[in-house]
């Protein structure tokens, strides 16, 4: 349809699409043309984001990005996007006639984009969106992103279309650890990282352990608080006994002919003192059990990890966010160096469960699917009675404080209230952990206490008042026993 141009009694319209040379000289002449809304909005350009064929994504990569179209929600074949650089205004395809203007046919003779790094089309595949210029067009995945993509809108991130095989198993996984399993299969096998989030006691351990064996592809190196190397290595010999495992740490450590299928366990503290020793041995694959010792990207443990030479990273936690989106950054940056940019643009991404949920499986007990797995919570209580001296300490604290809070109000009475239910913790702990005495495992419980020659003891009602709701330790007291025990636990961390 074609009308003279008086924009006067006409109401705002798209811009007019040229239709080749009479199309141009009609606009010379004032004469817009308008097509049917099929017609002329039928062919949609977006961005096609193309993957390497080998290797994984990962933040030093380049992905290359070119031009493609749809037609109804169908993309166009090859043969379809040449006759479209070859039309001029309007064409026959697919039993419709479709308008082409001159940006569409530009984009078909000439489709290369500048490419972008794997970051930006991570966050590209997983948004649909790309910005190109000042322009945001839609964008379509393939190869590599397009499986990670697929992953991000399954109802059941652990369900597998193919079951996994899983052989030398002396055990009979649950359901949930079995998906779990196939999950860390399919993300891996796209080539990332990857967290697995379960609540504590739903089988993580057994989980990487089944990993391992469905891999089987080469050494896997566990790094963990040194409490947990003695549950690991019987884990695996109770599950696996057919994995050699070798134990790197105390004062035998040997990193020499590793076997090729094992499991080398580790702590966090031996790591870092042999750093250098584990330069040059390459691993399949790396597990950070307890993941959040590295939730500080700046701490020295954080940095020996990084260092590791492995196909594959997985952290296992069960608290993936501690304190802040800081903390699930640092672990994912782990797991995919550099993928998910800066800590400063995570925490801004608009669309955070999107853009994480694809490398991130988190199961809770209460979750209905899981429960209904789980065998039932035995609970028993064991009631363990106060010493008489105990006794006397708490009715004292607690006599005197309630009177102290009821005439009081605000802050002041919140303040005092935790600071009872601090001191009472320390009886319950030990007298002498409330008066920061120094225990003598050889004085019979019930022996009264001994002031030193020369101390005046304090009286057992009133807590001290220097920071009395702090713990021992960081009281700058002498260094007893509550005192080694943080610092031992600050060493194994």
């Amino acid at each position: 349809m074609t009308s003279p141009a008086d924009p006067s009694g006409w109401p705002e319209a798209p811009s007019p699409r040229s239709q080749g040379d009479a199309g141009r000289e009609l606009s010379s002449l004032g004469v817009r043309i308008e097509w049917p809304e099929n017609v002329a909005r039928g062919l949609v350009a977006r961005a096609v984001l193309v993957p390497r064929a080998a290797g994984a994504v990962s933040a030093q990569s380049t992905v290359a990005v070119r031009w493609g179209f749809r037609l109804d929600d169908a993309a166009l074949t090859e043969q379809e996007s040449a006759a479209v650089a070859r039309a001029e205004g309007l064409i026959r395809m697919r039993g419709q006639w479709v308008v082409i203007d001159p940006a569409s046919r530009d984009r078909a003779r000439d489709p290369g984009l500048p490419a972008i790094t794997g970051s930006q089309a991570i966050s590209a595949a997983l948004t649909g969106e790309i910005q190109i210029g000042a322009d945001t067009f839609d964008c379509a995945a393939t190869g590599r992103l397009a499986g990670l993509l697929a992953r991000s809108r399954e109802p059941d991130p652990g369900e597998a279309d193919e079951p996994v095989t899983i052989s030398g198993l002396r055990a009979s996984l649950r359901d949930y650890q079995r998906r779990a399993v196939a999950w860390l299969a399919g993300i891996t096998g796209l080539g990332f990282g990857a967290i697995l989030a379960d609540d504590m006691g739903l089988g993580k351990t057994l989980t990487i352990i089944a990993f391992h064996l469905h891999r089987s592809a080469g050494p896997t190196i566990v790094v963990c608080p040194a409490s947990l190397l003695t549950n690991w290595e019987r884990e695996i010999a109770r599950f696996a006994p057919g994995v050699p495992v070798r134990r790197h740490h105390g004062a035998a450590r040997d990193l020499n002919v590793l076997p090729a299928g094992g499991i080398v366990l580790t702590s966090y503290g031996t790591l870092l003192r042999d750093v250098d020793e584990f330069r040059g041995i390459s691993f399949d694959l790396v597990v950070a059990d307890e993941a959040q010792n590295i939730k500080n990207p700046r701490r020295m443990q954080s940095a020996a990890l990084r260092h590791l030479d492995a196909g594959l990273r997985i952290a296992v936690t069960g608290t993936p966010v501690e304190n802040g989106l800081t903390d699930l950054w640092a672990v994912l940056d782990w797991t995919n160096p550099g993928l998910f940019g800066t800590a400063k643009a995570f925490r801004a991404a608009p669309d955070l469960n999107r853009l994480v949920g694809p490398f991130l499986l988190r199961r809770r007990k209460t979750d209905p699917a899981i429960a209904a797995e789980l065998p039932e919570k035995i609970v028993s209580d064991h009631l363990v009675e106060l010493t008489p001296e105990q006794r006397v300490l708490y009715t004292a604290i607690t006599r005197d404080t309630f009177g102290n809070i009821r005439a009081s109000s605000g802050i002041q009475r919140r303040g005092l209230i935790l600071r009872m239910l601090q001191a009472l913790r320390q009886v319950c702990n030990s007298p002498a952990h409330y008066l920061r005495e120094h225990p003598d495992p050889l004085r019979p419980a019930l022996e009264p206490r001994r002031g030193r020659p020369g101390h005046r003891p304090r009286p057992p009602h009133r807590p001290p008042r220097d920071r009395p709701c702090a713990p021992p330790h960081r009281r700058g007291h002498r260094r007893g026993p509550y005192r080694r025990a943080a610092a031992s636990q600050a060493r194994d961390r």
